[in-house]
C-alpha cells in the first residue's frame, strides 16, 4: 500500500511540474486530463495522511505525501491556463469563476499552498 501512494504522489509531482513547462505545446484536452488525474492523486495523498493520524501516527511518518500535496498546491494555478475551461470544448468541472474572477482563485489557490506548506 505505501509503494501505490508513494508511486501515486510521484505520479502527482510530475504531473504537476510538467503541465506548466508544456503548456504551449498541449491542447487543453491534455491540461484538462493531467489537471484531474492530480486532483484524483492529491485525493490519494489525503487519504493516506487521514489513515495516519487516524492510526494515532506521527504527521512526521507522512512527509512525502504532505510535500507533493504542498508542491501540488502551488502549480495548481498553472494547471489552469486561459483556453482550458468548458470554452476550449472539453468535459471539465472547472467552475468558470477561475477564468472570470482569477484573483479570487489565484488567492485561494494561495490559501490553499499555505496551508500545504504549514502541513509539510
Amino acid at each position: 500500500m505505501k509503494r501505490i501512494l508513494t508511486g501515486a504522489a510521484v505520479g502527482l509531482l510530475c504531473l504537476g511540474g510538467a503541465a506548466g513547462a508544456q503548456e504551449a505545446r498541449t491542447s487543453a484536452a491534455d491540461i484538462v486530463e493531467a489537471r484531474q488525474a492530480a486532483m484524483m492523486l492529491s485525493g490519494v495523498a489525503m487519504g493516506s495522511i487521514k489513515t495516519a493520524i487516524d492510526a494515532g501516527q506521527p504527521i512526521a511518518s507522512q512527509r512525502f505525501p504532505t510535500r507533493a500535496l504542498s508542491k501540488w498546491a502551488h502549480a495548481v494555478p498553472g494547471m489552469f491556463p486561459a483556453g482550458s475551461g468548458a470554452e476550449a470544448g472539453v468535459r471539465t468541472n472547472a467552475k468558470p469563476e477561475i477564468w472570470s474572477d482569477r484573483a479570487g482563485f489565484e488567492a485561494k489557490a494561495a490559501d490553499y499552498a499555505a496551508a500545504a506548506d504549514r502541513l509539510a
